[in-house]
């Protein structure tokens, strides 16, 4: 014989926590539908759909994608992504490279046009973040501007026309220039979408530069 002892599915109503004074921290079922209270107040809610918790500040998707969090706790947009960080440098540019085309990192030559040859495809869609120059040149009194190129379709290259466009005033040598794209417009590209990058030089290079580059970009692959 058992005591206080069940066996099997059951029905009940909902549960209040037998330690909490004021029976207020408790689990409401309702129709297809789980709510976790505390203080009287839902912390989290589960259904047929999704989980939302912290008073709807975080919701999510139970069908496996990789975008869980749209929101932080304070009511934040989480921003999710896969960054590409490449880097490279370019050594004594043919003086009639202005400016010179080049793509995320240095397995391929910069090039003094578009080239089938020097551009990297999207594997999702995306947009460049930030671009970073060095250079041991004194580039004072000359401003440098770095631009994003894009190639769509069924074309075998990224366009000249820049994309979106920065520029920044030339300062002494080994000086680290940041073009800050997070602001800027015209930043995105789409999956299957060519791109690369130029650097122009105003006034044009002497051949002599040695040019450090790095590039952000970040990919969406979780829309």
């Amino acid at each position: 014989m058992s005591y206080k002892f069940t066996k099997g599915a059951q029905v009940i109503g909902d549960l209040k926590a037998a330690d909490d004074t004021q029976r207020n921290t408790l689990i409401d079922f309702g129709e297809d539908q789980i709510n976790f209270e505390t203080s009287g107040t839902v912390r989290m809610q589960v259904s047929n759909t999704g989980i939302t918790a912290l008073n709807g500040a975080f919701t999510g998707s139970l069908h496996g994608t990789a975008s869980v969090a749209t929101k932080d706790q304070i009511g934040e947009t989480i921003v999710g992504g896969v960054y590409e960080i490449d880097q490279g440098i370019f050594q004594n540019p043919n003086s009639s490279y202005n400016p010179i085309y080049f793509p995320s990192d240095d397995s391929f030559t910069e090039r003094v046009g578009p080239s089938s040859v020097n551009y990297f495809i999207a594997p999702f869609n995306g947009e460049l973040i930030q671009i970073q120059i060095k250079s041991t040149t004194d580039f004072t009194s000359k401003a440098l501007t770095s631009s994003l190129h894009i190639g769509t379709g069924t074309a075998n290259a990224y366009s000249s026309t820049p994309a979106t466009s920065l520029s920044l005033n030339g300062q002494a040598a080994n000086t680290v220039y940041t073009f800050d794209f997070t602001s800027a417009a015209n930043t995105t590209f789409n999956a299957g979408d060519v791109f690369g990058f130029s650097l122009e030089l105003q006034g044009g290079y002497a051949g002599t530069e040695s040019i450090h580059f790095t590039t952000v970009v970040k990919y969406s692959p979780y829309v």
